[in-house]
């Protein structure tokens, strides 16, 4: 009888710590044992990886799904589909959905939901904003809080129920619920009143058209609200995560609130890294997002940051739209909601900037896996080590594959207008996820429900 049910061999695995040849062994959902070349003992399934990368499985900290309210965008199915075929092997959702996820209740019919669709692991942020329930999501296993602290966009009020924090002093009374769980807090970093008033500027100047909206949300926005933020957090001791950092302002300030020894991580996007404002004016709609895409010295100073430590973890913000809802920015840039279809590019766009020699291999094991697996404290996810998941992502370094939305899993695949067409060096072969194969050779195999909540232990 054979010791395995699967062995991986002849690959070259990749981690944070570094690059080797081994072979992996997997039982029971778990890594068994790591090899020298040859050694794996017999196993039910053998994969020969002769020639690729073997990477930890991603996990995408900054995920939107938006079921169950609006499942012409996505559902946990689609969107896991999208997840598996990036080489993504655990998401984390945010609360964002057809009730704001503010209480325990609403975080267990998500849960629910997740468990009967997803294909690959699962997280669950919960909704910041209401300090007295705060307590309650955490114990029933929230991966962490998320607040914003500009109002809802209008409409969207019951989407973002809950979420939003845009006083000071309700700010500092979340803080400090979030503090007590030992949870990290995810704050959007953008002025209420900036945002506010630079809108009503922008309109009152009858200018409506694509770069506008970056116009109407310029870097101070996302610097004076993280300067905030950064002030209030460290009073009151609860760990911060800034999601979506965009500007060299911020990331000054991060970077210096960590050389005092500030607890704060700091994550960005692949459309802050390899696009840039001038997107705008090709894509138009498509093209927004917030925070708004910025300049190319803040594109190039986000990537020094990824080799300088400054930038913790790369994240997808995954936010689908149906191309109809995207296209109403085409008369009026602000009747367009913001956000991109971004999962199933994330590890692509990462590991075509190493093998083009910008960053190391182990640094897209650091920045997509290790990194986010040890900031929310999933302690099987992220590494490629015995005992830990079976969570692998199998990469051919040799192919070249251009971006086609057409071919995207993601239901809103027509929106994923961004980085169309780009040429990447690296194409992902299989996922596996606990030892199963979900995405193989340009085919979706996992099927709905195989997916796991995953949640932090209690402190």
């Amino acid at each position: 009888m054979a010791t395995l049910d699967r062995r991986i061999v002849g690959g070259t695995l990749v981690d944070e710590d570094g690059v080797r040849q081994g072979d992996v062994g997997i039982a029971r959902g778990r890594i068994v044992e790591l090899y020298p070349p040859g050694a794996a003992p017999a196993a039910d399934e053998t994969t020969n990886a002769d020639g690729l990368l073997v990477f930890p499985g991603f996990v995408d900290s900054h995920f939107h799904c938006r079921a169950p309210g609006h499942p012409e965008r996505e559902d946990f199915e689609s969107g896991t589909a999208a997840a598996a075929a990036g080489g993504v092997t655990t998401v984390l959702e945010m609360p964002i959905a057809d009730r704001g996820v503010h209480s325990a209740s609403i975080l267990r019919d998500r849960q629910h939901l997740g468990e009967a669709q997803a294909r690959v692991d699962f997280g669950l942020w919960a909704g910041g904003g209401v300090a007295e329930n705060v307590s309650e999501m955490a114990s029933a296993g929230a991966i962490g809080f998320k607040i914003f602290l500009h109002d809802a966009p209008a409409g969207r009020e019951l989407e973002f129920d809950g979420l939003c924090v845009s006083d000071t002093a309700a700010l500092q009374r979340s803080f400090r619920a979030i503090a007590a769980t030992g949870l990290p807090c995810a704050v959007h970093c953008e002025d209420n009143a900036l945002v506010d008033d630079g809108i009503a500027l922008m309109r009152e100047r009858g200018e409506l058209g694509f770069l506008a909206h970056g116009r109407s949300r310029p870097p101070v926005v996302e610097a004076i609200a993280v300067s905030e933020v950064l002030v209030l957090a460290e009073s009151e001791g609860v760990a911060l995560h800034l999601p979506h950092i965009s500007t060299t302002w911020a990331l000054r300030l991060v970077r210096e609130a960590k050389a005092r020894g500030q607890a704060v991580s700091l994550e960005t996007c692949p459309h802050y890294l390899f696009a840039d404002e001038r997107a705008a004016e090709v894509y138009g709609p498509f093209a927004k997002i917030n925070p708004p895409l910025r300049s190319p010295d803040d594109a190039a100073a986000l990537r020094h940051g990824l080799q300088d430590g400054t930038v913790d973890l790369v994240a997808s913000d995954h936010a689908p739209y149906t191309r109809e809802e995207k296209e109403r920015g085409w008369a009026d840039i602000f009747a367009a909601p913001s956000g991109s279809p971004g999962v199933e590019t994330l590890g692509p766009l990462l590991i075509d900037h190493a093998l083009r020699g910008a960053i190391g291999l182990p640094d897209v094991a650091r920045l997509l896996a290790a990194a986010p697996a040890r900031r929310f404290r999933l302690l099987q996810k992220g590494h490629i080590r015995s005992d830990g998941d079976a969570d692998l992502v199998l990469v051919d370094p040799r192919v070249e594959v251009s971006v086609d939305p057409h071919t995207m899993h993601t239901r809103s695949h027509e929106s994923a207008q961004l980085f169309a067409g780009r040429r990447l060096l690296g194409g992902i072969v299989e996922t596996v996820v606990r030892g199963q194969s979900v995405y193989r050779a340009g085919q979706i195999v996992g099927l709905p429900g195989h997916g796991r909540f995953v949640t932090p232990p209690r402190l």
